[in-house]
């Protein structure tokens, strides 16, 4: 991640609805836990069309300055440049798994899969951000298929 920030409220809906407009259904991400200090990486975001045709979208365009203004309360970067779309996503799944799973990040090795799924409404009828609804999963795995859990 190249900045730190703290979201503001309603920056959740912020993200869900510029992720809505990028036409992504979902956002695909692994997480790994060690030496008390965790990572998410391997971040894939993908769009399925009419046809079930799967694409994967690039969230890398950094966000202008009002887009930024209206997530974080706060942001400090590396090189003076604006957050991307996917770093955003990364900085709510970091919050997600602490609020969910706290201590994940221990060297006890919690790992896994993180999704965030948007389901879409017919073009057109989208009248707020509050409005669309979104799924986030943790499929957790184990590096050691030895242990029972």
């Amino acid at each position: 991640m190249i900045f730190n920030g703290t979201l503001k409220k309603g920056a959740r809906a912020v993200i869900y609805k510029l992720l809505y407009e990028e036409e992504v259904d979902s956002v695909r991400a692994m997480f790994a836990g060690s030496a008390d200090s965790g990572q998410i990486e391997d971040f894939i975001a993908l769009s399925v069309d009419a046809e079930d045709v799967t694409e994967e979208i690039s969230l890398n365009t950094p966000l202008d300055n009002e887009k930024t203004a209206l997530i974080f309360t706060e942001v400090k970067t590396r090189e003076g440049i604006n957050p991307t779309l996917l770093d955003t996503v990364e900085f709510l799944f970091y919050e997600e798994l602490e609020s969910l799973h706290g201590g994940w990040e221990i060297d006890a090795g919690s790992s896994g899969d993180i999704v965030l799924k948007i389901e879409k409404t017919p073009q057109g009828l989208l009248k707020d951000a509050k409005d669309i609804e979104v799924d986030i999963e943790i499929e957790w795995g184990y590096e050691d298929d030895d242990d029972e859990y």
